[in-house]
């Protein structure tokens, strides 16, 4: 059976708890990751310490409700529309 994957994601339990237990962990899946060529995220980033632990990982991608909180997809297409609209007008 052969796989493919895309992503690797760790959930929040990666990106809290022990910060040197749960820091050394983290280096070696995402270091895994990297050698796979694998992008990895992040989820449960909910402060600006977690967005610093995410970057000492040299996490590619993070959300969380530091972001933006859970919404609907009619919400979620109005922020989109905004941003395609912001970055138009840069």
């Amino acid at each position: 059976m052969d796989l493919t994957l895309a992503f690797l994601a760790f959930s929040r339990c990666c990106v809290t708890g022990q910060r040197s237990q749960g820091k050394q962990r983290g280096a070696n899946d995402h270091q895994l990751g990297h050698e796979l060529r694998i992008t990895t995220f992040a989820e449960g980033i909910e402060s600006l310490a977690k967005v610093n632990f995410r970057a000492d990982l040299v996490c590619d991608v993070g959300q969380g409700y530091l972001f933006y909180k859970p919404m609907n997809a009619a919400q979620l297409r109005a922020i989109l529309v905004e941003a395609k609209e912001r970055e138009q007008r840069a």
